[in-house]
């Protein structure tokens, strides 16, 4: 399975509202979401510039790289991981009540991700 095939099987068969892989700069390495009403060159941009911010917050009380970022809207969750030293992976779900899905299905893909982009 390439990396768009992992991201679409992330979406149509564990329920993710999207799911992208984006580099440390921002720009997005490829990206699927359920329907179109999302703008993922621009989720990708912003999700690396807050890493980014929280690397360097890190790094400023000694705690070290970010690893992680789970954000929660009133009626979404998103997530920002580092898969790579220069690849994030964003997923989010479109309840905020599936929060427990979202980490489930990162923590079975993760290890093929890296795989991928390791290829890469």
């Amino acid at each position: 399975m390439d990396l768009t095939e992992t991201l679409a099987s992330m979406i149509s068969e564990d329920g993710l509202s999207l799911a992208l892989i984006a580099g440390r700069d921002g720009l997005m390495v490829d990206g699927q979401s359920r329907g179109s009403g999302y703008d993922l060159p621009t989720i990708a941009a912003m999700a690396a510039r807050s890493m980014v911010d929280l690397d360097r917050m890190g790094k400023s009380v000694n705690g070290g790289a970010f690893k992680r970022l789970r954000m929660h809207f009133e009626s979404y969750q998103l997530l920002i991981e580092s898969v790579s030293d220069m690849d994030l992976l964003i997923a989010g779900v479109a309840s905020a009540s599936d929060g427990e899905r979202l980490l489930d299905t990162v923590a079975r893909y993760r290890n093929q991700l890296q795989q991928l982009l390791g290829d890469m």
